[in-house]
């Protein structure tokens, strides 16, 4: 696939937005590739969020060009911690496939923001999408859930082994239009322990 990826890549001469598309999406297989290669199901942060970047921005060059797009303190989070793998892509990806993709008129705002405290990571992700009501009638929202689906699977698993390592919410987004989507994630979390 990266090779089919290069050749198609040599021939968008003069289509920046094509090249740019192409690039991020071989970058994004090659990071998923290497996590197939190992018998884990957890991913670095900066693997994740290189993930989450590349979502972003096929989906601003090619469907939603007015993005804007607030990242805040993604530093506190090490490079190296452990998470598992579409943890954060996932619910980014669908606020843009299903809330803000699918939105018509006005302005086009994603606000992923990080805090922490003495134990625990907490990551929301924020859009002013048209919603989860609206969203469930539309037909891609219908065909395609299952990586929520995993992802309450594996963090069912993580906290029948380890009291609420991991926490997970979805609610609407209380100011306007859109969802929220609340992450809380334990600093130390032993995953040798844990078998999928």
């Amino acid at each position: 696939m990266l090779n089919a990826l290069n050749s198609i890549g040599s021939q968008m001469e003069g289509k920046p937005h094509a090249e740019k598309v192409i690039s991020r999406l071989g970058e994004s297989i090659n990071i998923l590739y290497g996590f197939t290669q190992k018998n884990e199901f957890t991913i670095a942060f900066q693997n994740e969020w290189k993930l989450v970047e590349n979502s972003i921005e096929i989906q601003r060059l090619l469907f939603i060009p007015k993005l804007i797009v607030s990242i805040s303190q993604k530093e506190i989070i090490p490079d190296t911690y452990k998470i598992p793998v579409g943890l954060i892509q996932i619910p980014v990806e669908n606020a843009l496939l299903h809330g803000l993709r699918n939105k018509e008129n006005g302005e086009f705002f994603l606000n992923i923001n990080f805090s922490e405290d003495n134990y625990f990571y907490l990551i929301e992700i924020i859009d002013n999408g048209i919603g989860r009501a609206k969203s469930s009638e539309i037909n891609n929202f219908k065909k395609n859930g299952n990586g929520l689906k995993t992802i309450h699977e594996i963090i069912n698993i993580l906290n029948h082994n380890q009291s609420n390592v991991i926490q997970f919410e979805i609610t609407d987004n209380p100011i306007e239009t859109g969802t929220k989507v609340t992450l809380k994630l334990k600093k130390e979390i032993d995953y040798e322990k844990i078998e999928l």
